[in-house]
């Protein structure tokens, strides 16, 4: 929230408000069974796009609840992924789109296959029953939110605790202000996850594979995107989200809009598109680069605004 508040005070505009939400089925919002009812006969792809418009709908239902006629949308991991999906169907409301470290943007290739069905089969039999075990119970919905609920609140607590000190070790916990800051973290997350009954975890079947790619990618849906506006991407050094897949997708924006703005086509064959594509790294920073290096993913944010970010902040790192 700082970022947005820094960029638009930076440009002397009026501040606007500011949402952060939780999606549908997660967090702290509402938790409706999620059963997507899509017939025995249809393809995977139909239970996906019957999957990702639950999510679509739930956004746009409140967006007319606020009456927000333009926003600028971001999304971090899958919210990335489904703010993509948002604004495949509603492109009218979207002003400008960030997708912060998101899911599913690149396909899985051919040599991609071929390494991990090696790891798979060439590794020891306990390590290759145990990979295929995770696949299987990952088709069957079963998420690791599911099993820390079977942990009992005490258990799931501290694993909770134990689990957030080594993936976020930039909230320090030598002062009283980290101390509450981490409290405060793993009690939302322990309450976000394991405290409510299941509803969104159980999309991540319908939408990914185990190995956490689209079932029908971005790569393929962003440069298709009837939207004019500017797509920002934002990475971690050390993200387990590939950079690679952003870049892709720049490129192919790039080549569709020289193609459409070519002079051998008349104004009813020329598609909207994103007007640009930019890619970030954010340094000393994983998948959750907000909280590991939130002056270097603000400074990204205000400067993708239009704002300037303060003098001794972090420059913003285009790759």
């Amino acid at each position: 929230l700082d970022s947005f508040t820094q960029a638009t005070a930076s440009k002397k505009a009026t501040p606007n408000t500011i949402h952060s939400l939780d999606m549908l089925g997660w967090g702290l919002s509402s938790r409706p069974d999620f059963i997507p009812k899509t017939p025995s006969s249809q393809n995977g792809a139909s239970v996906t796009a019957t999957t990702e418009s639950i999510f679509v709908e739930s956004l746009e239902a409140w967006r007319k609840a606020q009456n927000i006629p333009k926003m600028i949308l971001a999304g971090h991991s899958l919210g990335g992924y489904l703010s993509v999906a948002y604004c495949e169907r509603y492109p009218q409301h979207v002003e400008h789109l960030i997708l912060i470290s998101p899911v599913g943007v690149p396909d899985e290739t051919e040599e991609e296959r071929l390494r991990r069905h090696a790891v798979t089969t060439g590794t020891s039999l306990t390590r290759s029953i145990a990979i295929r075990c995770v696949e299987q119970v990952f088709h069957w919905g079963v998420t690791p939110s599911m099993i820390g609920r079977l942990m009992g609140e005490t258990r799931a607590r501290s694993f909770v605790e134990s689990y957030l000190k080594h993936r976020i070790p930039s909230i320090q916990t030598t002062t009283p202000a980290g101390r509450d800051e981490q409290a405060a973290l793993v009690d939302y997350a322990y309450s976000a996850n394991m405290g409510m009954k299941p509803s969104g975890e159980r999309c991540l079947n319908k939408l990914l594979t185990p190995f956490a790619f689209a079932k029908v990618p971005l790569v393929d849906r962003i440069p298709k995107l009837a939207f004019g506006g500017p797509i920002t991407m934002l990475y971690g050094e050390h993200d387990w989200m590939d950079p690679k897949g952003g870049l892709q997708v720049q490129k192919l924006c790039s080549s569709a809009s020289s193609s459409s703005s070519s002079p051998g086509k008349n104004i009813s064959e020329k598609s909207a598109s994103p007007s640009s594509v930019s890619v970030y790294q954010i340094p000393n920073a994983g998948h959750m680069l907000m909280l590991d290096n939130w002056k270097g993913f603000n400074s990204v944010i205000i400067h993708a605004l239009g704002g300037t970010p303060p003098p001794n902040w972090p420059k913003p790192k285009l790759l």
